[in-house]
């Protein structure tokens, strides 16, 4: 970044910026903090921020948003903001703490699924052993032999329950998804 001190432009590392400081931001490069322009005038290109494809007038007083591209003229900018304080850092921050935490419809759907699935199963496994030493002789007008007959039976009731578990794990994915369209 160039920063402007008495009069004389010198670079530093985009660390060592400060509030306060006055950056020099010639056309084509970044815009490194978030602040206010104090002299010249251009159009910025702020669609990482917004979304918008026109390029947004800046003049004197102006606000402008750190990652945003100076486009069309040199411009000073005095420093308000930097690190963890710009606009940039707030709606990373915002995105992270968004994925991390589970939304209600999750949260219930997580609890349904940690009884559901063991509860399948288990009847799943109930209906195998029932079919496979009882229900052949019980009905022998099946077709099928003892293992054929259990494992559709098991199949079936798995099958049938399976989309009500992918359910519950498509809550997560359909919000991250959502979360991801949203920041870009």
């Amino acid at each position: 970044a160039t920063i402007l001190i008495e009069g004389e432009e010198i670079e530093i590392p985009i660390e060592e910026i400060e509030v306060g400081d006055v950056l020099v931001v010639r056309p084509g490069e970044k815009i490194p903090v978030d602040g206010k322009v104090v002299e010249g005038k251009t159009k910025v290109d702020e669609s990482m921020i917004t979304g918008e494809s026109k390029y947004v007038k800046k003049e004197i007083d102006s606000e402008v948003i750190g990652a945003t591209v100076n486009q069309t003229g040199l411009i000073h900018i005095a420093t308000e903001k930097v690190g963890k304080e710009t606009l940039l850092f707030q709606i990373i921050d915002f995105v992270k703490q968004a994925q991390s935490r589970k939304a209600a419809k999750q949260q219930l759907a997580d609890k349904i699924s940690n009884y559901f699935v063991p509860a399948v199963i288990v009847i799943a496994v109930s209906a195998f052993l029932y079919w496979f030493f009882i229900g052949t002789q019980v009905y022998p007008a099946l077709q099928a032999t003892q293992l054929e007959t259990s494992l559709q039976v098991f199949t079936s009731i798995v099958v049938i329950a399976c989309p009500l578990v992918l359910c519950s794990r498509y809550f997560p994915i359909k919000r991250k998804v959502s979360i991801i369209l949203i920041a870009s």
